[in-house]
């Protein structure tokens, strides 16, 4: 289980009775690797090699299969980090008077353009405020005059990932948007939605990214987009 020493303390916890727990040993794993070459061949694929550890690795991410024991009966499960090695990650909310300002970048795993806060990983940054000033100013092409953290700690899909980023609310300077997207990325015109608009093309399904709905979310709650829940309600009701 050499692989554990590549995350974070809290996410190579053994667990506790009544939880997922991580098992080590000769015949919890050769047990576990017997239930993943199963499930390869009733799949109709090719036996897994290796069967646990790290399965997979690019320079982005890696894919680790653990055993583990359910309720005492032993298998295999997965889990997809991201292999940052330096600099820090940030996603961003902005706004810029009463309206908030969104990026559209095309997306190769959708296939479309999708409406999302400017966010990503910045090998640079030494801290995720510096990450979040970087991917506004690289993605959106303005600056950021104030920011303020909404979590430290969202994650982005709890099943299968242990990808957690920081979520925050900025606001943005004066000037006109001139990104500058990196060698591979595609991005179209930016969005701007008045925050008396914003209920509604949350609620018609035209943001569909887990972190700008999570950061809208709690942006929300915390009080910051007040503006935003007077607009029409989309049942078609008064707010």
């Amino acid at each position: 289980m050499e692989y554990l020493s590549r995350l974070p303390d809290d996410l190579r916890t053994p667990g506790a009775p009544g939880e997922i727990q991580l098992v080590a040993g000769q015949e919890a794993e050769e047990r576990a690797a017997a239930v993943a070459n199963f499930l390869h061949h009733r799949a109709g694929l090719p036996l897994p090699n290796p069967a646990l550890g790290v399965v997979y690795e690019d320079p982005f991410f890696f894919i680790i299969r653990e055993a583990v024991s359910v309720r005492g009966r032993v298998g295999a499960y997965q889990r997809i980090v991201p292999r940052e090695t330096s600099g820090s990650s940030a996603a961003v909310l902005t706004v810029r008077g009463d309206e908030m300002w969104f990026v559209r970048p095309y997306r190769h795993s959708t296939r479309r353009f999708e409406i999302e806060c400017p966010r990503g990983h910045s090998p640079e940054a030494k801290t995720p405020e510096d990450a979040a000033g970087h991917e506004v100013l690289q993605e959106l092409g303005l600056p950021l005059i104030s920011l303020q953290q909404l979590i430290p700690d969202f994650c982005t899909d709890t099943g299968i990932t242990t990808n957690r980023v920081p979520l925050y609310l900025g606001v943005l300077g004066e000037g006109v948007p001139n990104p500058a997207p990196e060698m591979f990325e595609v991005f179209g015109e930016p969005m701007r939605v008045p925050l008396r608009d914003l209920r509604q093309v949350v609620a018609n399904g035209s943001i569909r990214d887990s972190f700008t709905l999570g950061a809208l979310a709690v942006a929300w709650a915390q009080g910051y987009l007040a503006d935003a829940t007077k607009g029409s309600d989309p049942r078609g009701n008064d707010s």
